[in-house]
């Protein structure tokens, strides 16, 4: 997957792998997970979008923004009100 990348492309997809969560919950990175588990169909499709970002053009930093939006589990911003307590009644 990085043999279309060149050097300058390499490093930003290496940067990404080293600091990305891989999507699998296990406790490695992308790059830990590609390494250690080749098998592993998650870090593979993660690793697929890290190269076509990277061949974009796109930065280190803003790879990791658009993984943490497109791979993390339901809203990722989440917004608190500051509405009144809602009295609730226990057992």
């Amino acid at each position: 997957m990085t043999n279309d990348l060149n050097e300058d492309q390499k490093e930003v997809f290496f940067k990404v792998a080293n600091q990305a969560l891989c999507p699998c919950n296990c406790p490695l990175t992308l790059g830990g997970c590609l390494k250690q588990r080749p098998k592993c169909g998650k870090s593979q499709i993660e690793a697929h979008f890290v190269a076509r970002l990277t061949k974009e053009g796109l930065t280190t930093i803003d790879i990791l923004t658009k993984l943490q939006e497109g791979f993390s589990e339901g809203d990722p911003v989440q917004r608190f009100s500051k509405s009144p307590a809602v009295n609730c009644k226990g057992k």
